[in-house]
């Protein structure tokens, strides 16, 4: 596809993404809108394995969503009822590639090309001390996903090569992951200088696209410290990028966070290849994996509509026995409340 195609498809994607946003902001006080951006360029400079990541999110009031999408969060033991349900719709993109872009017939022992095109549906609930979030994505795998496009787009934009081997990626294939998160909150020091607490996590994620089971701990400290685990990544990296946050008014606040994730991965496809047709390559994939990042998230209460801005740096551990080295990207997340 030309580089003006390409513009034409990511304008028209954006133009559906803005009369959804546009469809449930009519009447949208205290909804939330977010935008996360996911790049190994980022921090490394690299452009490999899990390459890039971008998701759009519009949170719904504190209940406000229609009753057709907030049922996901009966689903959670901590569900108060629909005044209580904190809804989001959410439209992604993953994309993975080996590590060599200049071969059209990339090895057989690395990373394929995929990509991963989802609309999410997820709720989060709260009791004192303790959260949950349930969340439903569906979408497509393979050349449907548009990542090829997104791909050879951007680097028609930035000095980067053209990717080759775009013709060999995973074959078209409807895709399917449902997530759990349990997240507990443990102060460790609340006074009115800073505050900080401990964040023991255990996630499942299920589906087609990945099967893992996660357990980690998280640390934060900052001058405000809200009882809301605020993930900054993607799904696909292990938490969904919420877009909602708490200020106070009139306040720049900041919370520094790092985290430590234990992941016990049992199908990831753009390693293992589809669950529904034989792999014809030759990876041996790490069941026992980790990941570890650290980040600022930064609340700006003093502004006409309150705002969040974040930065995580994000160290990925070898997911499969041939793969050199660890992988590292960054994450961005912008949030607005109305």
């Amino acid at each position: 596809m030309r580089p003006e195609s390409r513009a034409n498809a990511f304008a028209s994607t954006l133009g559906l993404l803005g009369l959804l946003v546009v469809t449930f902001a009519a009447d949208a006080a205290g909804s939330y809108l977010s935008v996360v951006s996911e790049n190994d360029l980022y921090v490394d400079g690299r452009d490999r394995h899990y390459t890039a990541g971008t998701q759009l999110t519009y949170g719904f009031a504190e209940g406000q969503a229609p009753d057709w999408l907030s049922w996901i969060a009966a689903l959670s033991p901590l569900d108060r009822g629909v005044e209580a349900r904190e809804v989001n719709l959410a439209i992604g993109q993953v994309i993975t590639t080996p590590e060599d872009l200049s071969l059209a017939s990339p090895p057989l022992d690395d990373r394929r090309y995929g990509g991963w095109l989802f609309g999410l549906l997820s709720a989060t609930t709260h009791a004192p001390g303790m959260e949950d979030e349930v969340g439903i994505a569906l979408g497509m795998l393979g050349p449907a996903s548009l990542a090829e496009d997104a791909h050879k787009f951007l680097h028609d934009i930035t000095p980067s090569i053209e990717p080759q081997g775009w013709d060999t990626q995973l074959d078209d294939e409807p895709a399917l992951l449902v997530q759990l998160r349990r997240s507990w909150f443990v102060p460790v020091k609340p006074d009115d200088v800073w505050r900080g607490d401990l964040v023991p996590r255990l996630q499942l994620m299920l589906g087609n696209v990945l099967t893992e089971v996660d357990a980690g701990l998280g640390w934060r400290f900052g001058s405000a410290v809200y009882e809301r685990d605020q993930p900054t990544r993607l799904l696909i990296g292990g938490t969904t990028a919420a877009p909602r946050f708490d200020v106070r008014p009139g306040r720049i606040d900041w919370m520094f966070r790092a985290d430590v994730t234990g992941r016990a991965v049992f199908h990831n496809v753009f390693i293992d290849g589809s669950l529904f047709e034989q792999d014809f390559r030759d990876l041996e994939s790490k069941t026992l994996t980790w990941d570890a990042s650290a980040g600022m998230f930064i609340t700006f209460g003093n502004l006409p509509r309150p705002a969040a801005l974040s930065f995580t740096y994000t160290w990925r551990a070898r997911e499969f026995e041939e793969q050199r080295g660890i992988n590292r990207f960054g994450a961005i997340n912008l949030a607005v409340q109305f």
